[in-house]
């Protein structure tokens, strides 16, 4: 963020409802002022239905960019008038640049997903991957593991949801039930929750890791809480996992990028993040 906030300074933001707990605002402020980009980034709280408006304010207003969050990225992927190539393959926009008068939408969780996973578990291509949820972050990630040659296996409490997505990458879907979850973890190389389950500690994922018999790598898209129920469940039973701040670095990093033409300094984000929620 910039030390002294003027009328040349540059507004940033993140979209969602609920957006109190986001954690953008912290890592994209130290990457402005890292970068010595003259710019501030603000949360900002949208309700379902009001999206179209908010969108329109903040090009009226000269915003440079804005992250969109959940409940927003499918309807935002409908209002913008230009779409990048990851936008157009998920469905889902989570990143907006107003330029010249025009919403030009992109989607870096997939790109920014595939940049952490692969700390975890290496390349993917050709692995098989259990894939949880059917909103806009799971779209985003499909999307990508798909283009990347990864055998998909997905799992959502709606499976009419999923239904449209399955058939575009050949995947097999499983049932929201501990049994038909459990059976398909012991069967993949790294399991991906990308649904809301987890969240603020509310919702349960019914996978039992003893029934599964197998140790997959184990990534949780959450990161509010950081260990969630799932992470700590898997870890007991010897997985390998991540926790949500690596993705949430890897898709803020190419947010930053689309917006000021370049990476943000290597780290930034992530230290700011552990630092802030060390205390």
């Amino acid at each position: 963020m910039s030390a002294v906030v003027s009328a040349a300074t540059r507004l940033f933001g993140v979209v969602g409802h609920p957006v109190r707990h986001s954690l953008s605002p912290i890592m994209q402020n130290a990457a402005l002022a890292s970068a010595h980009v003259d710019g501030v980034y603000m949360a900002f709280e949208v309700a379902p239905g009001r999206l179209a408006d908010a969108l329109r304010g903040f090009e009226a207003a000269g915003v440079v960019g804005v992250n969109i969050t959940v409940p927003h990225k499918e309807e935002a992927w409908r209002l913008v008038d230009e779409r990048t190539p990851e936008a157009e393959a998920a469905g889902a926009v989570n990143t907006i640049a107003f330029r010249g008068g025009r919403l030009y939408g992109h989607n870096t969780d997939g790109a920014g997903f595939i940049r952490a996973a692969e700390k975890l578990a290496g390349s993917l291509t050709g692995k098989r991957v259990l894939l949880l949820g059917a909103g806009g972050a799971a779209r985003g990630v499909g999307a990508a593991l798909y283009a990347g040659g990864v055998q998909l296996v997905l799992g959502n409490r709606t499976r009419e949801k999923l239904a449209g997505v399955a058939h575009e990458w050949h995947a097999d879907v499983v049932a929201w039930r501990r049994e038909s979850l459990s059976e398909a973890a012991g069967r993949v190389d790294l399991v991906v929750n990308a649904s809301s389950a987890g969240m603020h500690g509310k919702g349960e994922i019914p996978l039992d890791w003893e029934k599964s018999g197998a140790k997959p790598a184990v990534i949780d898209l959450v990161y509010a809480p950081l260990e969630t129920e799932l992470l700590s469940g898997a870890r007991r039973a010897g997985c390998r996992t991540q926790d949500g701040l690596a993705m949430l670095v890897g898709q803020g990093e190419l947010a930053f990028a689309f917006w000021t033409g370049s990476l943000p300094p290597e780290g930034v984000m992530d230290d700011a993040l552990r630092r802030f929620l060390k205390g």
